[in-house]
């Protein structure tokens, strides 16, 4: 329409301002796609790629990431590597979004015929039972979801966090999930 009305600056301007859009949308779309299945988790593991994933909570949002893994742990399987990373991925977003951290340590080792994952943060921590309760879920912290999902591959879920007090979040699941 603005060419149309002989109006071809603002029709030049209109036309960068839809390719920005659409450049930022595809860097948007691919970076959901890298996080849906990240080929690391694929082609090195559940460590590089919570390293990568770790490195760039550090880039872009500033929260420091610390992993520390059980010397001479073994690799887990690949399903068990997947549903880890899910997890990890879940509880980093709202440490990201909620926790106002500084700092985020992922510890991974394996207890028995367990793979056991500790997410601990430096932020303000929340009323657990608030978090709990039906009403909160969908809004903040989907809590219920995610010991949920742990529960359906046999696993288990604890939640240490208090106000002002951070957050720790302990998880461990079979170490073999066929």
């Amino acid at each position: 329409m603005l060419i149309e009305g002989g109006r071809q600056d603002e029709a030049l301007l209109e036309m960068r301002e839809i390719k920005s859009g659409l450049q930022r949308n595809i860097s948007c779309m691919r970076r959901l796609l890298f996080d849906l299945r990240p080929s690391i988790l694929d082609d090195a593991g559940l460590v590089p790629a919570l390293e990568n994933y770790l490195d760039r909570m550090d880039s872009e949002n500033g929260i420091r990431g610390i992993l520390y893994v059980e010397e001479g742990m073994p690799r887990p399987q690949p399903q068990v590597e997947v549903t880890l990373y899910r997890f990890a991925q879940e509880i980093l977003t709202n440490v990201k979004k909620h926790a106002c951290a500084e700092e985020v340590t992922v510890q991974l080792k394996k207890v028995r015929n367990r793979v056991e994952m500790r997410i601990r943060d430096d932020g303000v921590g929340f009323d657990l039972e608030r978090g709990l309760e039906a009403g909160s879920v969908g809004e903040h912290f989907g809590i219920k979801s995610l010991m949920e999902r742990v529960e359906l591959v046999g696993g288990e879920m604890a939640i240490y966090t208090a106000p002002g007090a951070g957050t720790e979040v302990l998880i461990q699941v079979p170490d073999d999930l066929s």
